[in-house]
């Protein structure tokens, strides 16, 4: 059993002795992977044997590769917003759950982190965060409500909206309070902490 031991010992001692001898190789070679000076006279010739290389490319292979990029950019952008959707709606779960219809917090937390980076005003904002939910009310109703919500958001003071029991509310009082969750939406975007 030791014996085996052994054998696998020198093995690896043989295997490892091989890698290194082969990372000094790769180490040592003359040629030059890449010229880092392209005023280096030899530098031209890495150039055209380059595009010398690339000159069989197709232009639908090309359309291929940009199609490919933006589709892997798109699917990217789309992971990205579904972390940070998440992550809104995790906070707007933890502080609200209890107490406002999960839908409503759902389309909170899309439509916040969707028109945050809009260049729209605090009442702007707050209004296009509610409205899907509020549709029964005139938009003009809306910036009623929003107005003194923007005015703290732009003194920098904290959202404060206690949990409630949404069922005995009256219909002025949920419109208020959903856009009140919508400004805790948006001061969280702002104030997300970045991992």
């Amino acid at each position: 059993m030791s014996n085996q031991f052994i054998n696998t010992g020198k093995s690896v001692a043989n295997r490892t002795c091989e890698i290194r001898d082969e990372l000094l190789e790769l180490l040592v070679r003359d040629e030059i992977a890449y010229p880092w000076n392209p005023t280096d006279p030899d530098a031209e010739a890495y150039f055209d044997r380059t595009e010398a290389e690339l000159a069989g490319v197709e232009a639908s292979e090309d359309w291929d590769i940009a199609f490919q990029t933006d589709s892997f950019f798109a699917c990217t952008e789309r992971a990205w917003s579904s972390l940070e959707i998440r992550s809104v709606r995790k906070s707007l779960l933890e502080r609200f759950g209890e107490c406002v219809p999960h839908e409503f917090l759902e389309t909170i937390a899309t439509r916040a982190r969707t028109i945050f980076s809009a260049s729209l005003s605090p009442a702007e904002q707050l209004v296009n965060c509610v409205q899907p939910l509020l549709s029964n009310w005139a938009e003009e109703d809306l910036y009623v409500f929003a107005r003194p919500l923007a005015h703290a958001m732009r003194s920098g003071a904290q959202p404060e909206a206690e949990p409630v029991a949404w069922e005995q509310l009256s219909a002025i009082e949920q419109a208020r309070y959903t856009m009140k969750v919508a400004r805790y939406a948006l001061v969280y975007i702002e104030n997300e902490p970045l991992d």
